[in-house]
């Protein structure tokens, strides 16, 4: 059988910033157009969400192609936090041909510990910050570090992108602007095609 993958992640929509404990929680989760439609997973810090508290449809997009929705709706509960944060993540997948994911950081309302919408907000940022990997001397060389990611199924597509990022803290790599200039001359004198690829 053909197979189609979709052109984006899913998407995460309904939700609000935050919540109260009790409140109602109706979320969607939505695949691009594939063929076959992809199978969805709700998650919730990293725990999959059981079927008593999802509905699954199907959207006819063309006569070959359709979108998967996964509604979840619970009341919310305690054990829905981690340090007043609350994330949800969907993955789609279409057998092994395909997988991607989308996150999502909610804030707890209504308990005094944990700050106003705002706090939550700048807390949900840092421990994104706090999860990430420690700068090393190693990751530059001549003060820019390329970070390169690259997205493939098998041999049926193939495609990268990338940005570099300027090191701050030595007086011998120069002014953020110029580190930013030389960033920009190095993309100007080694542009990268990105290459997409397709078999049928």
């Amino acid at each position: 059988m053909d197979t189609h993958v979709p052109e984006e992640r899913p998407s995460i929509s309904g939700h609000l910033p935050s919540y109260r404990l009790g409140d109602r929680l109706r979320v969607n989760c939505s695949s691009g157009p594939a063929m076959p439609a992809p199978h969805l997973t709700w998650f919730i810090n990293g725990e999959e969400v059981g079927p008593h508290l999802i509905r699954a449809y199907q959207l006819s997009v063309s006569e070959y192609l359709k979108s998967s929705v996964l509604q979840l709706v619970s009341e919310v509960r305690h054990n829905f936090f981690r340090d007043g944060i609350m994330k949800l993540k969907c993955t789609s997948a279409i057998g092994e041909k395909y997988w991607q994911s989308t996150e999502t950081l909610i804030g707890q309302l209504g308990d005094p510990r944990r700050g106003t919408p705002s706090q939550l907000a700048g807390r949900a940022g840092q421990r994104y910050a706090d999860q990430q990997m420690e700068v090393r001397h190693n990751f530059f060389r001549d003060g820019i570090m390329k970070l390169k990611c690259t997205s493939a199924i098998g041999e049926k597509y193939w495609q990268s992108t990338e940005t570099l990022i300027g090191q701050l803290g030595d007086p011998r790599r120069g002014t953020p602007s110029q580190l930013a200039g030389r960033a920009g001359q190095r993309y100007a004198d080694q542009q990268m095609e990105v290459t997409l690829q397709f078999t049928a």
